[in-house]
């Protein structure tokens, strides 16, 4: 689904060609960061008692999980 008007997604795009390519890896990285701190609140609200070993192992899932079968996942 792509609901941003062109003329938006235009000036988006120009706004971010004139961003080096350092920029834009430290947005993605902050974005990355950002998307796994709130992935790590929801699994820990929801298993409070998740392990640090449990907990890496669901984030791993929640970011990897669909390039692995079953059997691959355990």
């Amino acid at each position: 689904m792509n609901d941003t008007p062109p003329p938006i997604e235009e000036k988006v795009r120009r706004m971010f060609q004139k961003k080096t390519g350092e920029e834009r890896l430290k947005m993605g990285c902050s974005m990355h960061d950002f998307s796994k701190q709130l992935i790590m609140s929801s699994l820990l609200r929801k298993n409070p008692g998740l392990t640090a070993r449990e907990l890496r192992r669901e984030l791993f899932l929640k970011f990897y999980g669909n390039e692995f079968d079953l059997e691959r996942q355990r």
